[in-house]
Protein backbone atom coordinates (compact mmCIF):
# COMPACT_ATOMS: atom_id res chain seq x y z
CA UNK A 1 0.00 0.00 0.00
CA UNK A 2 2.83 2.41 0.94
CA UNK A 3 4.35 2.69 -2.54
CA UNK A 4 0.93 3.48 -4.05
CA UNK A 5 0.61 6.72 -2.11
CA UNK A 6 2.16 9.95 -3.23
CA UNK A 7 4.86 11.04 -0.81
CA UNK A 8 3.20 14.40 -0.18
CA UNK A 9 -0.08 12.61 0.67
CA UNK A 10 1.68 10.43 3.24
CA UNK A 11 3.21 13.51 4.82
CA UNK A 12 0.10 15.71 4.64
CA UNK A 13 -2.22 13.21 6.33
CA UNK A 14 0.41 11.48 8.49
CA UNK A 15 -0.63 8.11 7.05
CA UNK A 16 0.69 4.89 8.53
CA UNK A 17 0.87 2.26 5.73
CA UNK A 18 -0.54 -0.36 8.14
CA UNK A 19 -3.63 1.59 9.15
CA UNK A 20 -7.05 0.57 7.91
CA UNK A 21 -8.99 2.21 5.12
CA UNK A 22 -12.33 0.41 5.27
CA UNK A 23 -11.62 -2.05 8.10
CA UNK A 24 -10.78 -0.15 11.27
CA UNK A 25 -10.11 -0.80 14.92
CA UNK A 26 -11.71 1.16 17.74
CA UNK A 27 -8.73 3.48 18.11
CA UNK A 28 -8.82 4.43 14.43
CA UNK A 29 -12.57 5.07 14.60
CA UNK A 30 -12.19 7.40 17.56
CA UNK A 31 -9.24 9.22 15.98
CA UNK A 32 -11.36 10.15 12.95
CA UNK A 33 -14.55 10.81 14.97
CA UNK A 34 -16.61 8.41 12.87
CA UNK A 35 -17.96 6.11 15.61
CA UNK A 36 -21.53 7.29 14.95
CA UNK A 37 -21.52 6.76 11.20
CA UNK A 38 -24.52 4.63 10.16
CA UNK A 39 -22.40 2.80 7.60
CA UNK A 40 -19.92 1.61 10.23
CA UNK A 41 -20.64 -2.09 10.84
CA UNK A 42 -19.15 -4.71 13.22
CA UNK A 43 -16.60 -6.84 11.37
CA UNK A 44 -15.68 -10.42 12.29
CA UNK A 45 -13.02 -12.99 11.41
CA UNK A 46 -13.48 -16.61 10.36
CA UNK A 47 -11.92 -17.60 13.69
CA UNK A 48 -15.00 -16.05 15.37
CA UNK A 49 -17.04 -19.02 14.14
CA UNK A 50 -17.49 -22.11 16.28
CA UNK A 51 -19.87 -25.00 15.80
CA UNK A 52 -23.33 -23.38 16.16
CA UNK A 53 -21.93 -20.24 17.81
CA UNK A 54 -20.59 -17.07 16.18
CA UNK A 55 -18.94 -14.49 18.40
CA UNK A 56 -20.72 -11.20 19.02
CA UNK A 57 -17.61 -9.44 20.35
CA UNK A 58 -15.25 -7.67 17.99
CA UNK A 59 -12.78 -4.82 18.01
CA UNK A 60 -12.95 -4.41 14.23
CA UNK A 61 -15.44 -2.44 12.14
CA UNK A 62 -15.99 -1.94 8.43
CA UNK A 63 -17.11 1.21 6.65
CA UNK A 64 -19.61 -0.39 4.30
CA UNK A 65 -19.75 2.23 1.54
CA UNK A 66 -21.24 0.93 -1.70
CA UNK A 67 -22.52 2.51 -4.89
CA UNK A 68 -26.05 1.80 -3.62
CA UNK A 69 -25.65 3.54 -0.25
CA UNK A 70 -27.49 6.82 0.10
CA UNK A 71 -24.80 9.37 0.84
CA UNK A 72 -26.36 11.74 3.34
CA UNK A 73 -24.62 14.72 4.91
CA UNK A 74 -23.25 12.67 7.81
CA UNK A 75 -21.74 10.03 5.54
CA UNK A 76 -20.34 12.73 3.27
CA UNK A 77 -18.52 14.06 6.33
CA UNK A 78 -16.98 10.62 6.89
CA UNK A 79 -15.73 10.62 3.30
CA UNK A 80 -14.14 13.99 3.89
CA UNK A 81 -12.70 13.19 7.33
CA UNK A 82 -11.49 9.66 6.76
CA UNK A 83 -11.61 8.32 3.20
CA UNK A 84 -10.42 11.40 1.33
CA UNK A 85 -6.85 11.00 2.56
CA UNK A 86 -6.73 7.59 0.87
CA UNK A 87 -8.16 8.78 -2.45
CA UNK A 88 -4.79 8.47 -4.22
CA UNK A 89 -4.64 4.71 -3.71
CA UNK A 90 -8.40 4.14 -4.04
CA UNK A 91 -8.37 5.85 -7.43
CA UNK A 92 -5.86 3.25 -8.67
CA UNK A 93 -8.29 0.36 -8.34
CA UNK A 94 -9.22 -1.17 -11.69
CA UNK A 95 -12.97 -0.86 -11.14
CA UNK A 96 -12.62 2.81 -10.17
CA UNK A 97 -10.53 3.61 -13.22
CA UNK A 98 -13.12 1.93 -15.44
CA UNK A 99 -15.91 3.92 -13.82
CA UNK A 100 -17.55 0.78 -12.39
CA UNK A 101 -17.01 1.82 -8.75
CA UNK A 102 -16.96 5.22 -7.12
CA UNK A 103 -13.59 5.96 -5.55
CA UNK A 104 -14.96 5.76 -1.98
CA UNK A 105 -16.93 2.50 -2.45
CA UNK A 106 -15.88 -1.00 -1.43
CA UNK A 107 -14.42 -2.90 -4.36
CA UNK A 108 -16.55 -6.03 -4.01
CA UNK A 109 -19.60 -5.42 -1.86
CA UNK A 110 -22.52 -7.79 -1.33
CA UNK A 111 -26.19 -7.22 -0.61
CA UNK A 112 -26.31 -5.97 2.97
CA UNK A 113 -29.36 -8.05 3.90
CA UNK A 114 -27.05 -11.10 3.76
CA UNK A 115 -25.08 -9.72 6.71
CA UNK A 116 -28.00 -8.41 8.74
CA UNK A 117 -30.71 -11.11 8.64
CA UNK A 118 -30.97 -14.77 9.71
CA UNK A 119 -28.03 -16.69 8.29
CA UNK A 120 -25.60 -19.55 8.66
CA UNK A 121 -21.91 -18.64 8.56
CA UNK A 122 -19.01 -20.97 7.87
CA UNK A 123 -15.24 -20.38 7.67
CA UNK A 124 -13.56 -21.04 4.36
CA UNK A 125 -11.31 -23.64 5.96
CA UNK A 126 -11.73 -25.66 9.18
CA UNK A 127 -10.75 -28.95 10.80
CA UNK A 128 -14.40 -29.94 11.07
CA UNK A 129 -17.75 -28.85 9.65
CA UNK A 130 -18.18 -25.67 11.67
CA UNK A 131 -21.44 -23.92 10.87
CA UNK A 132 -22.92 -21.19 13.10
CA UNK A 133 -26.24 -19.37 13.15
CA UNK A 134 -27.01 -15.75 13.92
CA UNK A 135 -29.70 -13.21 13.16
CA UNK A 136 -27.84 -10.00 13.98
CA UNK A 137 -25.55 -7.59 12.18
CA UNK A 138 -22.53 -9.75 11.33
CA UNK A 139 -20.15 -8.60 8.59
CA UNK A 140 -17.07 -10.54 7.49
CA UNK A 141 -14.64 -10.76 4.61
CA UNK A 142 -14.40 -13.21 1.72
CA UNK A 143 -12.96 -15.99 3.92
CA UNK A 144 -16.43 -16.49 5.43
CA UNK A 145 -19.38 -17.93 3.51
CA UNK A 146 -22.94 -16.86 4.27
CA UNK A 147 -25.91 -19.17 3.76
CA UNK A 148 -29.34 -17.56 3.65
CA UNK A 149 -32.76 -18.96 2.83
CA UNK A 150 -34.05 -18.19 -0.66
CA UNK A 151 -37.32 -20.03 -0.05
CA UNK A 152 -39.78 -19.65 2.81
CA UNK A 153 -40.07 -23.41 3.33
CA UNK A 154 -36.36 -23.81 4.15
CA UNK A 155 -35.74 -23.68 7.89
CA UNK A 156 -32.18 -22.53 8.54
CA UNK A 157 -32.09 -24.22 11.94
CA UNK A 158 -32.97 -27.57 10.41
CA UNK A 159 -30.28 -26.98 7.80
CA UNK A 160 -27.83 -25.99 10.56
CA UNK A 161 -28.34 -29.26 12.40
CA UNK A 162 -27.76 -31.26 9.21
CA UNK A 163 -24.68 -29.25 8.18
CA UNK A 164 -23.08 -29.77 11.60
CA UNK A 165 -23.77 -33.50 11.57
CA UNK A 166 -21.22 -36.29 11.33
CA UNK A 167 -22.86 -37.38 8.08
CA UNK A 168 -22.08 -34.02 6.47
CA UNK A 169 -18.52 -34.16 7.78
CA UNK A 170 -18.10 -37.63 6.29
CA UNK A 171 -19.31 -36.39 2.90
CA UNK A 172 -17.06 -33.33 2.98
CA UNK A 173 -14.09 -35.45 4.08
CA UNK A 174 -14.51 -37.94 1.26
CA UNK A 175 -16.24 -36.02 -1.53
CA UNK A 176 -15.23 -32.42 -0.82
CA UNK A 177 -11.87 -30.69 -0.85
CA UNK A 178 -9.20 -31.05 1.81
CA UNK A 179 -5.85 -29.45 2.53
CA UNK A 180 -4.05 -31.63 5.02
CA UNK A 181 -6.42 -32.13 7.94
CA UNK A 182 -8.51 -29.12 6.96
CA UNK A 183 -11.77 -29.13 5.05
CA UNK A 184 -11.89 -26.46 2.36
CA UNK A 185 -15.40 -25.08 2.68
CA UNK A 186 -15.68 -23.03 -0.51
CA UNK A 187 -18.88 -22.52 -2.52
CA UNK A 188 -17.92 -25.79 -4.15
CA UNK A 189 -18.27 -28.26 -2.41
CA UNK A 190 -20.76 -26.48 -0.09
CA UNK A 191 -23.27 -26.11 -2.90
CA UNK A 192 -22.88 -29.80 -3.79
CA UNK A 193 -23.67 -31.33 -0.38
CA UNK A 194 -26.62 -33.72 -0.91
CA UNK A 195 -29.05 -32.48 1.73
CA UNK A 196 -32.57 -33.77 2.27
CA UNK A 197 -34.60 -31.04 4.00
CA UNK A 198 -37.94 -32.64 3.11
CA UNK A 199 -37.89 -34.80 6.22
CA UNK A 200 -40.88 -36.18 8.05
CA UNK A 201 -42.46 -33.34 10.00
CA UNK A 202 -41.92 -35.01 13.36
CA UNK A 203 -38.23 -35.56 12.64
CA UNK A 204 -37.74 -31.99 11.34
CA UNK A 205 -39.44 -30.61 14.44
CA UNK A 206 -37.30 -32.77 16.70
CA UNK A 207 -34.06 -31.61 15.05
CA UNK A 208 -35.11 -27.94 15.12
CA UNK A 209 -35.97 -28.22 18.83
CA UNK A 210 -32.56 -29.75 19.54
CA UNK A 211 -30.85 -26.98 17.57
CA UNK A 212 -32.79 -24.38 19.57
CA UNK A 213 -31.55 -26.04 22.75
CA UNK A 214 -27.96 -25.93 21.49
CA UNK A 215 -28.27 -22.25 20.58
CA UNK A 216 -29.67 -21.56 24.04
CA UNK A 217 -26.69 -23.33 25.60
CA UNK A 218 -24.33 -21.24 23.46
CA UNK A 219 -25.82 -18.02 24.86
CA UNK A 220 -24.97 -19.16 28.40
CA UNK A 221 -21.40 -20.05 27.48
CA UNK A 222 -19.84 -22.42 24.98
CA UNK A 223 -19.75 -25.96 26.33
CA UNK A 224 -18.31 -28.55 23.94
CA UNK A 225 -19.55 -31.49 26.00
CA UNK A 226 -23.17 -30.38 26.18
CA UNK A 227 -23.26 -29.38 22.52
CA UNK A 228 -21.69 -32.69 21.53
CA UNK A 229 -24.36 -34.67 23.39
CA UNK A 230 -27.18 -32.80 21.64
CA UNK A 231 -25.41 -33.16 18.29
CA UNK A 232 -25.30 -36.93 18.89
CA UNK A 233 -29.08 -36.87 19.15
CA UNK A 234 -29.34 -35.09 15.79
CA UNK A 235 -26.94 -37.60 14.26
CA UNK A 236 -29.04 -40.50 15.56
CA UNK A 237 -32.14 -39.06 13.91
CA UNK A 238 -30.30 -38.62 10.61
CA UNK A 239 -28.89 -42.14 10.73
CA UNK A 240 -32.50 -43.39 10.87
CA UNK A 241 -33.56 -41.13 7.99
CA UNK A 242 -30.82 -42.46 5.74
CA UNK A 243 -31.08 -46.03 7.00
CA UNK A 244 -27.40 -46.41 7.85
CA UNK A 245 -26.22 -49.74 9.17
CA UNK A 246 -24.14 -50.18 12.32
CA UNK A 247 -21.04 -50.74 10.19
CA UNK A 248 -21.67 -47.56 8.18
CA UNK A 249 -22.14 -45.53 11.36
CA UNK A 250 -18.86 -46.92 12.71
CA UNK A 251 -17.13 -45.85 9.47
CA UNK A 252 -18.49 -42.33 9.90
CA UNK A 253 -17.37 -42.15 13.53
CA UNK A 254 -13.91 -43.46 12.62
CA UNK A 255 -13.01 -40.44 10.46
CA UNK A 256 -14.79 -37.78 12.55
CA UNK A 257 -12.25 -35.59 14.41
CA UNK A 258 -12.38 -35.84 18.18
Amino acid sequence: KENKFKSDTLAKYNIDPDEGIFVLNKEEILEDYIENCELLKPFYKNSDIKKYLSSNDTDKYILYFTDKNIINSENSDVIQKHLLKYKDVLDLRRETQKGIRKWFALQWSREQSIFEGPKIVVPQRAVSNRFAYNEGMWYASADVYFITSKAKDIDLKLLLGILNSKITYFWLYNMGKRKGNYLELYSSPLSEIPININLDHSISTKIINIVDKILSICKDGYNHGSIGKYQDRIDEELYKVYGFTKEEIEAINEVYPS
